[in-house]
Parts: structure tokens; C-alpha cells; sequence
């Protein structure tokens, strides 16, 4: 009894670790204080409590804004993935006799997909409440509390785990009109060797793959300016600051309003990893998942069909 009073009482103040989880995600403290409604000072002397706690700075900071120091990585690392997993207990009690379903994907494909079509499986669905978490890291369903996924990957062998196929993607280069003007030419895939290349950390062979499929040489991504997602790399591509490597589910939008400019047409490239729904064999059958899943294989058919027309 006594190890676990000086346990608990040896566990950073919980208040703290959530100022500076959110600090960390919405890299700016003003956002952090209006998320949690306090003052940006309260958040600061949170920030400073939780260091003089540790014993060690956690973030470095600057005019520009802070970066984190290897401390500060590896504690944000670790509260994420606790506070994710609190999360997904919570969402699952609270799910308990009710429809819902809690599914985890990637943040760009939540924004630039996956959102704006969720209107239609709420009409379609009205019983069955979906909640959706986002993260860039694939899970574990068996060790998960999640309801299902979509990943990018192989088939999973694990024999607990189900898999549907959705679709595999194109990757394309894309970047803005007016850095498209501004900028030395760009005529070739050749010529990307002259620009700034936006890269996306946790898909980082893309561009690599994009490049040897094209038989392009002299271009090395691997300097490139790396980003935490695809949105992020596109958002910054359309505002001119470079060029970023696109996938066609992401940029319908943007090149129908001529926000981002194809730059090769001819040379889009069939990634190597598709697109999976997945969810527990042991609840393949379960009518809120099935539903779900179903109306996802539909949706994705459609814009399949779209894409090709």
C-alpha cells in the first residue's frame, strides 16, 4: 500500500501533463489556454510546474514560437498514447448498450475524405453514433479499444484481425499557380531538383516511390521539409510554398478550384500499399460495424467510379 501512495504521488500533476499535451498538438499556447479555458500564463506556469517537477526543460522557446527538447518528445510521446488510450476505455463504457461506434484513421483522410461524406451515412444511419479519432500511428485492434480502422498497408495476417479492401491510391506531384509562375521551371520531373519538396514523415517513401516509378534522377527527397500529415503538406503546397506529392483522394477539391496545379498528368503513380477497413473477427457480425463498413465500401465504389469517369 505504501509503494502505491509514493507511486501516485511521484506521477506529474495531471492538470500540467494536459496543458502541455494540448501545447504540444495545437503548437501555440494562446490555442492551448482557449481549449482548456484558462489564460496562456496559467498554461505557462503549468508548463513550468511539470518542468521543475521533472527536473529537466521539456521545450526551448523562442518569438517564433517553442520546439521541443528530446525530453519534451519523449514525454509527449508517452501522454498521447496514455491519454489516447483513456480515451478509447472511455469512449467504449460509454458506448455499452448503445450504437455507436468508435473508429480510428488517419487525420487526412478524417479532413479531406471521410468528413465530408459523413452527412450521408447519418441519414442513412440515424441510430448509430460514430466517433472518430484521428492519429497518424496504425493500432493494434486486439490491444485496442477501438472499434475498427482504416489503415495503410497489406492485408493484416493477424488471424483476430478482418480485412476489407477499399482502394489503392495515385500519387502525383502538385503544387500552387503562383509558385508554378514564380519559380525556375518546372517542365520535367527533373526540374524538381530546383525546388523546395514537402515531405510527409509518416509516408516518407512516397516520394521516393513516385520518383524511381518515374525513372527520375538527380532528385532527392529525403532533404525535403517534413510534415506530420498530408493535409499540412498540401495546405502549405497551395500557399506557395513548394511542391508536395499528392494522393488523389486528397485533392479533388483543390484542383477542381485550381487551388493546386497536377504538374505531370501523365505521370501519376499506383502506390504499392492500399487502403483497408478492419475491424475484429469476432465482431465482423456486429450490426453497427457491418453497417458501417458496408456503407464505407459503397462510398469508396462511388468515388472510385467518379475518379475514373
Amino acid at each position: 500500500m505504501t509503494e502505491a501512495k509514493d507511486l501516485y504521488r511521484r506521477i506529474p500533476s495531471l492538470t500540467a501533463l494536459r496543458a502541455f499535451e494540448a501545447v504540444v498538438r495545437m503548437k501555440n499556447f494562446k490555442a492551448a489556454a482557449m481549449e482548456l479555458n484558462v489564460t496562456p500564463s496559467a498554461i505557462s506556469h503549468q508548463i513550468k510546474q511539470l518542468e521543475d517537477d521533472l527536473g529537466c526543460s521539456l521545450m526551448s522557446r523562442g518569438r517564433g514560437g517553442f520546439e521541443l527538447t528530446q525530453e519534451g518528445l519523449e514525454l509527449s510521446n508517452t501522454v498521447r498514447r496514455s491519454f489516447l488510450r483513456i480515451f478509447e476505455t472511455a469512449e467504449r463504457l460509454r458506448s455499452k448498450g448503445r450504437q455507436r461506434i468508435v473508429l480510428q484513421v488517419y487525420s487526412t483522410f478524417a479532413v479531406r475524405w471521410l468528413f465530408p461524406r459523413l452527412s450521408k451515412f447519418e441519414e442513412q444511419f440515424p441510430d448509430i453514433e460514430l466517433s472518430v479519432v484521428t492519429g497518424q500511428e496504425d493500432i493494434d485492434l486486439t490491444a485496442s479499444a477501438m472499434d475498427a480502422c482504416v489503415y495503410i498497408g497489406a492485408e493484416d495476417q493477424n488471424k483476430q484481425v478482418d480485412c476489407t479492401y477499399l482502394f489503392t491510391s495515385n500519387a502525383f506531384p502538385v503544387c500552387s499557380r503562383d509558385y508554378l509562375e514564380k519559380s525556375p521551371k518546372l517542365k520535367t520531373p527533373e526540374h524538381l531538383s530546383q525546388h523546395a519538396l514537402l515531405q510527409v514523415y509518416p509516408s516518407q517513401e512516397d516520394w521516393a516511390v513516385w520518383l524511381r516509378s518515374t525513372d527520375t534522377e538527380g532528385v532527392d527527397a529525403s532533404g525535403a521539409s517534413r510534415f506530420d500529415s498530408y493535409d499540412h503538406a498540401l495546405n502549405l503546397a497551395a500557399s506557395g510554398l513548394g511542391v508536395a506529392l499528392a494522393l488523389d483522394l486528397f485533392v479533388e477539391k483543390d484542383l477542381a478550384a485550381k487551388r493546386l496545379i497536377e504538374l505531370f498528368p501523365e505521370k501519376r503513380v499506383k502506390l504499392p500499399n492500399s487502403w483497408y477497413f478492419a475491424s475484429l473477427k469476432s465482431r465482423k457480425d456486429d450490426p453497427k460495424i457491418l453497417a458501417f463498413r458496408d456503407w464505407l465500401i459503397a462510398e469508396t465504389q462511388i468515388w472510385r467510379d467518379e475518379t475514373a469517369a
